[in-house]
């Protein structure tokens, strides 16, 4: 289990650090994300259940995606970010797949107000990484 989570942290780290410089994140590190989650998730969830949920938190997050564009007339989630958190599941479990949510835009939120940053484009990747990380830790490590 340990090696699982060190892996998941490393992952994470280099998330975060590539979204914030580049503004992208690599698809090879949401592969990694997800297939190593797909392993430590396989003896509580079936890969025959964990897969299809992982597709459709991909699609609500791309359709969502699509939908604030049209809105906003301006990108407003990156397909990376929208793979990361697609990538995620596994991790930390259906049931937890709003809380991931919602501690990333809170995060983010609270950050942009507190800095006020004037700048429309926010790396959201970095605040996935920081939810992932926190939800995966109360899991394995609280009481």
């Amino acid at each position: 289990m340990i090696y699982f989570a060190l892996f998941l942290i490393l992952c994470l780290i280099i998330v975060a650090i590539a979204d914030l410089k580049n503004q992208k994140i690599p698809n090879i590190l949401n592969v990694a994300i997800l297939v190593s989650g797909l392993a430590f998730s396989f003896n509580q969830i079936p890969i025959t259940t964990m897969l299809p949920l992982v597709l459709l938190v991909y699609l609500m997050g791309f359709f969502l995606s699509l939908a604030a564009e049209h809105i906003l007339q301006r990108p407003a989630l990156g397909q990376g970010d929208v793979k990361l958190v697609a990538a995620c599941v596994p991790w930390v479990g259906a049931m937890q797949i709003p809380l991931m949510i919602a501690l990333a835009a809170g995060s983010a939120l609270l950050v942009i107000w507190a800095t006020k940053a004037q700048n429309n484009a926010v790396a959201f990747g970095p605040y996935v990484a920081g939810s992932v990380a926190f939800i995966f830790a109360a899991q394995q490590f609280g009481s």
